[in-house]
């Protein structure tokens, strides 16, 4: 009995093995044409969206895009704490691919940014009011350290 169970142990972990991987299902991503790109950055202008930007060596860039010329375009990086990032230029002839950005994502973003806000300004305020009432300022920075 107990041979049994582990022949049949054995031989489900054997074609779990043979069986492909989800990663290997992927289809490779195809490339845009350059009109197909310039009418992907001219609509993410006009509503305001971001794109991440797939590059022909594999590298990709995502943020505000806005249209430069017939041959480039620019990409903002919304990055860090006030979403304001290097500004990257695009030559249309660089570029594999553009897909949007996933709205749940900017939602889960802000939902945590507010999150935030709430948990932090109700400790703050009081902590700075709490500790002007207990601490005498040492000197004011714009004097030259002298009382008078």
């Amino acid at each position: 009995m107990k041979r049994s169970g582990f022949m049949l142990a054995a031989s489900c972990i054997i074609a779990l093995a043979a069986l492909p991987s989800p990663a290997q299902n992927k289809t490779p991503l195809k490339v845009m044409s350059r009109e197909a790109i310039k009418a992907s950055v001219v609509r993410a202008q006009s509503k305001h969206e971001r794109l991440i930007v797939k590059f022909n060596n594999g590298s990709s860039v995502s943020g505000t895009v806005w249209l430069q010329s017939d041959e480039s375009f620019s990409v903002q990086e919304d990055h860090g704490i006030f979403g304001l990032g290097e500004s990257v230029s695009v030559w249309f002839s660089d570029v594999k691919s553009v897909e949007g950005r996933n709205p749940f994502v900017k939602g889960v973003k802000t939902l945590g940014t507010v999150s935030l806000t709430a948990v932090l300004v109700p400790v703050a305020i009081p902590t700075c009011v709490i500790s002007g009432l207990f601490h005498r300022p040492v000197l004011c920075p714009c004097s030259s350290g002298s009382l008078h």
